[in-house]
């Protein structure tokens, strides 16, 4: 009976203390998952509607890189930097790291239409929805063709037009890159050699799940002059050399087109008229660059990391629409700036310093980027970057974690691990048509955060506030601070 006393006040202690135990782990699990509610509700919601909200608003016009639109957008992150307390890194005045870049100006929209034997308009069609000017190099940017159209069945059949013309080039030559490279190579011979003056080329593109052309800016390096005596605004009165003037439309467009153009020039409407207003000028602009120091007791404090996002867009059609930009990427920079917000309430400093970069000229080539790489503000030695660009998608597009082309960063890697742990759906994968790639390129573990959705009004009108999830932005803002606050502070291998 002794022996049983014993065993049992035993059993009853252990008892008691596993109870306890238990107790204790339900207390702490309670508060383990306080605090990660906490941390998921410390995201605002209404900060990242808002900033969104109002960078896609009329007053900045689609903030094309150097216009005034995007010298606003320029001035309103830097006064959000400002307001969370942002440093300013040395060397810049008021966050704003000032560069010089070639940017494509629209100066009136651009026209396509159907003349009549008066030389009266007989159709007008519309831009964007119905067709879109091309203005890459090789192609005519200004000024005015007027001109028979003549169809295109087969890439020889350049070689028998004579006179003035428009060619158009059905879907079966257009859609093959070989055939167009073939087909712009005996425009520029035919008109050297007098045989012809094609004046146009007008390609038939088939827009039928996306009902209209979206806006492409993009400006090569070295492709067109910027240091020319009229501030490198090509002339509008004569074609550069031999450069036709090129321009894609939908199907039916085409199809109108080439009814006229079997009819003849003679016929009550035969004669196509295309017109362009373009300049590539040399734009002052800015990227937008502020400092969150880290703890500096923290192991390897030198070490920071670049959260970017580019804060340029495509601009205004001129025509009294413009293209917001809203997914792409107002979603990005809100984004970043609600990292920031974050980061610079909470209580305890991140583990290494953050630096903060909203981008310009990403939509020609990336220009702010491969300028923040050749003037960076803190060593890129010492740097790791991830970039936010087109996030919100509402349409449950799953998140993409993306390395540079060639490259397989342990960055990607532990950003995959803090999703799953998060409970964030995700896709790695590989892009270097974005900010990223710059600093790739330089050596640095850098890692493209995108949601790419492009149903939603890409580089259109369409792209509006209205068209982006804020929850969705808001999985992006989670990740990026998960994995900031358990960032390893050590230098990479």
């Amino acid at each position: 009976m002794e022996t049983f006393a014993v065993r049992r006040r035993d059993w009853t202690k252990r008892r008691r203390a596993l109870v306890g135990a238990v107790f204790a782990l339900l207390v702490v699990a309670a508060l383990i998952g306080a605090v990660g509610a906490e941390q998921a509700d410390e995201v605002d919601l209404g900060n990242i509607a808002g900033i969104i909200h109002e960078l896609s608003l009329p007053a900045y016009a689609g903030r094309l890189t150097g216009t005034d639109g995007n010298w606003a957008a320029v001035g309103y992150v830097a006064d959000r930097f400002e307001r969370l307390g942002l440093a300013n890194p040395d060397g810049l005045e008021g966050y704003l790291q000032p560069y010089v870049q070639p940017t494509r100006l629209m100066h009136s929209p651009p026209e396509l239409e159907i003349l009549d034997a008066s030389g009266s308009v007989a159709r007008q069609f519309k831009f964007i929805t119905q067709f879109s000017p091309t203005t890459a190099p090789g192609c005519r940017i200004s000024g005015e063709v007027t001109a028979p159209g003549v169809i295109l069945e087969h890439v020889d059949d350049i070689d028998r037009v004579r006179g003035e013309a428009v060619l158009l080039v059905p879907m079966h030559l257009a859609a093959n890159p070989t055939e167009i490279e073939a087909i712009m190579k005996r425009v520029t011979s035919s008109s050297c050699r007098d045989q012809a003056r094609l004046l146009g080329v007008i390609l038939e593109v088939d827009t039928s799940g996306r009902g209209y052309f979206p806006i492409v800016p993009f400006v090569a390096p070295g492709s067109f002059p910027t240091d020319r005596n009229d501030g490198g605004r090509q002339s509008t009165a004569e074609p550069v050399s031999n450069e036709p003037m090129v321009f894609t439309c939908d199907r039916p467009t085409f199809a109108e087109l080439a009814a006229c153009s079997a009819a003849g020039p003679d016929s009550p409407s035969g004669t196509i008229r295309m017109s362009m207003d373009y300049s590539v000028e040399p734009a002052r602009t800015a990227n937008v660059v502020g400092v969150l120091p880290g703890d500096p007791v923290a192991p390897g404090g030198a070490r920071h990391i670049i959260v970017g996002a580019h804060l340029d867009h495509v601009g205004s059609n001129m025509d009294g629409t413009y293209n917001p930009g809203a997914m792409d990427n107002a979603s990005g920079v809100a984004a970043m700036i609600e990292i920031a917000r974050a980061l610079s309430a909470g209580p305890v400093r991140p583990p290494l310093t953050v630096v903060f970069v909203a981008f310009n000229g990403e939509e020609q080539f990336m220009y702010g980027s491969r300028h923040y790489v050749s003037e960076p503000c803190l060593p890129l030695s010492e740097a790791t970057m991830v970039n936010i660009d087109t996030v919100g998608s509402p349409r449950g597009v799953l998140l993409q974690i993306e390395n540079a082309a060639g490259r397989d960063t342990q960055m990607a890697r532990d950003l995959c691990g803090v999703a799953a742990q998060l409970g964030i759906g995700f896709r790695k994968s590989v892009s270097s048509g974005t900010d990223h790639s710059s600093f790739a390129n330089a050596g640095v573990e850098a890692v493209n955060l995108i949601q790419p959705d492009f149903a939603g009004g890409y580089h259109g009108p369409g792209d509006a506030a209205d068209g982006v999830d804020p929850g969705r932005v808001a999985e992006v803002v989670r990740l990026v601070l998960a994995f900031i606050r358990t960032a390893k502070t050590a230098p990479p291998d």
